[in-house]
């Protein structure tokens, strides 16, 4: 359940979707690590500003509407609150190695 958030470009061609990326080693199936990322704008809020906040039980919340979504099986759905909307939700795969590539 290790997160990442990443919130600034490492280089000029990098982007970042709308309020950043957050990155969860999620929960493991049938021994594999499963890489997923997500938006962390929350899609209640829609402002770059207010980001979703993981904990280490596989959800994020919105520290302002209080939405919580599950992002420890890579669904984002919502799970407590009045969203009907999912997170915006990022492809993964390995670039090589320890290498991977986030990309819509």
């Amino acid at each position: 359940m290790s997160t990442k958030s990443i919130t600034e470009p490492r280089a000029a061609t990098d982007k970042l979707g709308y309020g950043g990326v957050l990155v969860i080693n999620g929960y493991i199936t049938e021994g594999n690590i499963n890489l997923y990322a997500f938006d962390l704008a929350c899609p209640v809020e829609i402002d770059r500003e207010i980001k979703i906040v993981p904990d280490n039980s596989g959800n994020a919340a919105c520290p302002q509407c209080k939405e919580v979504y599950n992002i420890g099986s890579g669904t984002g759905i919502p799970t407590k609150g009045i969203s009907k909307h999912a997170l915006r939700k990022y492809n993964v795969g390995n670039n090589g190695g320890n290498r991977f590539l986030i990309s819509n």
